[in-house]
């Protein structure tokens, strides 16, 4: 069994789309290394999840990713060999707190009224 397990933090806010066969989810996540630079990890969700994330999911999230690894080579405009980390999630642990957006909605000074 291979798998891949991260914490990290998205460095935009997700790409939810709908199709006719499936919606899924697309994600990058900023995987901070001791003393390195990044790594930046491509994520993919489905189904629930992929809603799940993106209803709550929003640009710096921390999550945890556990899922299968996909190693994608490929050569880059100046014919250099690069490769690219993608993950099919399984399980996306939502780390941070309620997004900010939910936040200001709990908040005393929102528009909805109290009795």
């Amino acid at each position: 069994m291979n798998q891949y397990l991260a914490i990290g933090n998205l460095t935009s806010d997700p790409d939810y789309v709908v199709t006719e066969h499936q919606n899924y989810c697309n994600f990058m996540i900023a995987v901070n290394n001791r003393n390195e630079e990044p790594t930046f990890v491509e994520v993919v969700t489905y189904a629930k999840q992929a809603t799940a994330c993106s209803n709550h999911l929003i640009k710096g999230s921390l999550v945890c990713v556990k899922g299968l690894p996909i190693v994608r080579a490929y050569l880059d405009k100046q014919g250099n060999h690069k490769a690219r980390l993608k993950v099919k999630a399984r399980e996306v642990d939502f780390i941070s707190k309620l997004r900010p957006k939910e936040v200001a909605a709990l908040a005393p000074d929102s528009q909805e009224s109290t009795l």
